[in-house]
């Protein structure tokens, strides 16, 4: 359960974890779902 305020839209995520230098993916299939991904550079 989420708190209130606090929710963060895939456009938002996306556009943080390219600021760090990363990349965010989805990959999809027809009554399947999707899988989220992102990958980020190690500090």
């Amino acid at each position: 359960m989420a708190c209130p305020g606090t929710v963060v839209g895939l456009a938002g995520v996306e556009k943080g974890i390219e600021r760090m230098g990363g990349v965010v993916g989805v990959e999809s299939a027809p009554g399947q779902g999707s899988t989220f991904w992102f990958e980020q550079p190690v500090a």
